[in-house]
């Protein structure tokens, strides 16, 4: 029973980091927006507005895909293969995120970094 809620609890909670996701991809194909960058861009827009639309869809493509991973891994959580794919992408979010702020300074640590890298954080 309890094991249920939890179960039920963790679902939700693929489901709205899913949802976050999806977000950011129609952000960045729509929108034009991104929040890695060069330093160049980092400094002349604070909007991260790139002039090429190549990094913003690329973004947005991982986006997607993470997505579409952690829907089906709430959707067949039943299945232990789906759990694990559903935490290394939430994983490799983090990494993505954590490494453009810190080891390749290409965006600064501010909220659409931050933000993100908690959203995903909370796996555990």
């Amino acid at each position: 029973m309890v094991e249920d809620k939890i179960l039920y609890t963790f679902r939700g909670w693929l489901a709205f980091v899913a949802f976050m996701d999806l977000g950011v991809t129609f952000r960045s194909f729509f929108e034009n927006k991104c929040i890695i960058g060069t330093r160049s861009n980092l400094h002349a827009d604070e909007n991260f507005i790139h002039e090429d639309s190549t990094l913003p869809r690329v973004l947005g493509m991982f986006s997607l895909l993470k997505a579409l991973c952690l829907i089906h891994c709430s959707l067949f959580i039943h299945y232990k293969p789906m759990v694990s794919i559903g935490a290394m992408s939430m994983v490799l979010s983090i990494v993505l995120y954590l490494s453009e702020a810190i080891h390749y300074q290409s965006t600064t640590l501010n909220f659409f970094i931050v933000f993100p890298t908690i959203l995903n954080g909370k796996l555990r």
